[in-house]
């Protein structure tokens, strides 16, 4: 059935698998039973009891969570239950039961099969919870009305039975057959609130990850617990997200037994996150808070299938945070029903992992991996806004739908070690919470005071109470990318003095805030800080700082962290100004990633001597190394050759360059450009070296700075007039698409 207006998105079943029989089909389906002969024992006099005395032994170790209320529910994984009833207990409770005296042996193995596996012809299901429960209540006379149940068609599909009043008393109704059993009413009220209690107990929920691709959506219309101990106690570097805006979020342990799916790494423990109510004035419920988060998780998802990472191995979707079921919990003490999600553990968030893992800038793999979680993560946030490329015309039915995050911050990106050793892990986006839906024509028109991100990170829209668009995410992004650099450079400790270095008064809230811009009185205009300015200078002058991390500082500072959203680049071109710094660190053959390129080396830096100024080229790579594809030629320059005769002379391997200032090393595949060579190395008649003023460094590194802020913009130039022959067809042909934040 196709998504109606006002219907959630748990209701879409070309998306969700809404399952309310609590699992037990796929775990029939996986757990099999053959009907056989029951082995029989030497007959245990007390067996009802030692039976009821495992059962409440069991269950004491297992809490789980009940509902709005948590109240800690107990409960007994499947595996523990078929440990305890086992069809040898099942044949000795019918032996002694009052109701089956008389019978033979023979009746009674007939009797106790049909219990335990259902009957032969399959119109009755197994009854071995019911038979459970009612040993559970102590009370012999309830035990005694099992054959009377059993023949009024009660049976494990029927359980838990829902509690409705009736005539101003609760009574027990079949919600499979949507009728009542009379029989079981007529035990007395005390058994029967056991009874009940039991059953939950009894008929915890067996776990699907994925159902034929879609996701499952648990519905428990009579209630826990759900299958999970829990809530753990977390350590200080061992948790998720406590409590955040619009959750709570805990440790639980899941049994193998009571899922058919395993983690990436060989662990039961998983995060529960717990829905809060946040009740707006537009009267939104429970339920529309949960829809709006899971459908912003299951659109991401499914977008992030048709944008793969840069192996095309599905490395897109790994970093974006993946839902392995959802619970619709009901409990008769609150009206509304209790909302869960159960994502994988991650092993700490990002602002954790800044305090307990050691930077290094010094290391290329680190580097290397800031840069691939980078481009990965602003792929990710490409599927979230649902943004086509510039290439691909999409011929997708949700094309006009896109999502906006809404709270970019370091604690709701979520890292996980990886399980192969010698990995660095990865780093995933998460918390939806703030997640918004939109339609075509609606994505750029939500207004800012609807709600608020973050203060720290949000973007100027907010300050302004103007429109927020996606690009709201894309100056958050850019946020948190500026702090990750400096934690790699500077260490855990330099984030606060970034933070103290941002601290200002602001005129709209009318306190010291750390935002990332300033705002006017009138909040008419909007800029960035200087103390952002400046700390950026700094972490470009700082000595670990190679031309990488630079390019990366350019972009968060030129692209990113504009504080005009109609000039802030969107998720589209982040993602491809990201791949070309992500292929160029790759390049085997490149100085990308030289050590010895320090904006602050230039101006102090002696002029060595000529055999080895090599090392002096590397500091303004960008003129002296430009890359010339498929053109690949190898020549050497004479003694006496003039270099403004050679320039942009490209070469196909290593070749030595002979002149009177030294001998230079090209590189593979690049051309060299003489013309800052003559700037930076020079020597004088008499042979002895010359040091390269600091104003006259300046004035270089100047130019380099503003020629690659020219080239971006081309770039970016280029791209918005791709973008709008893009819309021009989508409008010509009628396609569903959006230009609103273009």
């Amino acid at each position: 059935m196709p998504p109606i207006p006002n219907v959630h998105v748990v209701y879409d079943n070309r998306r969700v698998h809404r399952i309310d029989d609590r699992g037990n089909e796929a775990w029939s389906y996986k757990h099999a039973r053959k009907r056989k002969t029951i082995k029989v024992s030497e007959q245990n006099p007390e067996i009802i009891r030692h039976i009821k005395d495992r059962l409440y032994k069991t269950a004491h170790k297992n809490k789980g969570f009940l509902g709005s209320q948590d109240r800690g529910m107990r409960f007994v994984t499947r595996a523990q239950f078929d440990n305890i009833i086992t069809p040898e207990a099942v044949l000795q409770v019918v032996a002694k039961l009052a109701c089956y005296q008389g019978l033979t042996a023979r009746d009674h193995m007939q009797i106790a099969q049909d219990i335990y596996w259902g009957t032969e012809d399959g119109r009755r299901s197994p009854c071995r919870r019911l038979l459970a429960s009612l040993i559970g209540t102590g009370n012999s006379e309830a035990l005694g009305s099992i054959k009377t149940l059993i023949d009024e068609g009660l049976s494990d599909t029927c359980l838990p039975l829902l509690v409705k009043e009736v005539m101003e008393e609760d009574t027990l109704i079949c919600a499979h057959h949507e009728h009542q059993h009379a029989s079981i009413n007529d035990m007395d009220l005390e058994s029967r609130e056991t009874f009940t209690a039991l059953c939950r107990s009894f008929s915890v929920p067996f776990i699907k990850w994925k159902d034929g691709g879609k996701h499952c959506h648990y519905v428990l219309k009579s209630g826990g617990p759900l299958p999970m101990r829990g809530p753990l106690p977390m350590e200080k570097n061992d948790k998720m997200n406590e409590e955040g805006d619009f959750g709570e979020v805990f440790k639980v342990e899941i049994d193998p037994g009571d899922r058919d799916f395993d983690p990436e790494k060989n662990t039961n423990f998983f995060a529960l996150k717990k829905l809060k109510k946040h009740g707006d004035s537009n009267g939104t419920s429970r339920a529309d808070e949960f829809d709006l988060e899971i459908r912003s998780l299951i659109f991401a998802e499914s977008r992030a299938l048709k944008v793969p990472g840069p192996d095309d191995n599905g490395q897109t979707k790994r970093h974006l945070i993946q839902p392995l079921a959802t619970f619709e919990v009901y409990d008769s003490n609150d009206p509304e029903p209790t909302f869960y999600f159960l994502f994988p553990l991650a092993d700490c968030n990002l602002k954790q992992f800044w305090e307990k893992k050691r930077h290094d800038a010094t290391r290329e793999k680190h580097c290397g991996w800031m840069v691939e979680q980078f481009y990965l993560l602003a792929k990710a946030l490409q599927c979230v806004h649902n943004e086509r490329s510039l290439m691909i015309r999409s011929k997708r039915t949700d094309s006009n739908v896109f999502c906006r995050h809404g709270d970019i911050k370091p604690s709701n990106f979520l890292f996980f070690e990886d399980s192969q050793p010698g990995g660095l892990g990865r780093l995933v986006l998460g918390d939806f919470g703030m997640g918004r839906i939109h339609r075509k024509g609606s994505r750029s028109s939500q207004p800012a005071g609807e709600r608020m991100a973050t203060l720290s990170y949000q973007a100027p829209e907010f300050a302004k109470q103007d429109v927020v668009s996606l690009k709201t995410d894309i100056f958050s992004l850019g946020c948190v990318y500026l702090e990750h650099i400096t934690w790699l450079l500077m260490g855990f400790e330099a984030l606060d003095k970034f933070a103290d270095a941002r601290l200002e008064t602001d005129p709209v809230y009318g306190f010291e805030t750390d935002t990332f811009y300033n705002v006017s009185q009138s909040k008419d205009s909007v800029w960035l800080k200087e103390g952002v300015k400046r700390w950026i200078r700094d972490l470009k002058q700082h000595k670990d700082c190679v031309e990488v991390v630079y390019d990366l500082l350019e972009i968060i500072e030129h692209n990113m962290l504009e504080a005009n959203h109609q000039n802030r680049i969107n998720s589209v071109m982040l993602a491809n100004n990201l791949e070309e710094v992500w292929i160029k660190w790759q390049r085997k053959d490149s100085l990308y990633g030289d050590r010895h390129w320090r904006e602050s080396e230039i101006g102090s830096k002696a002029i060595n001597r000529p055999n080895s100024s090599a090392k002096v080229l590397a500091i303004s790579k960008e003129l002296l190394w430009k890359q010339k594809a498929n053109r690949a030629s190898r020549r050497k320059i004479a003694d006496n050759t003039t270099p403004n005769d050679h320039q942009n002379l490209p070469v196909k391997e290593i070749t030595t360059v002979e002149n009177p200032s030294g001998r230079f090393a090209l590189e593979r595949g690049k051309t060299f450009h003489w013309t800052m060579e003559l700037e930076l190395q020079s020597e004088d008649d008499s042979g002895s070296d010359r040091e390269l003023s600091a104003e006259r460094a300046e004035d270089i590194m100047t130019r380099v700075r503003a020629l690659r802020r020219i080239k971006a913009r081309e770039r970016n130039d280029q791209d918005v007039n791709r973008f709008q022959k893009m819309d021009d067809i989508s409008r010509s042909e009628g396609e569903p698409g959006s230009t609103g934040s273009r």
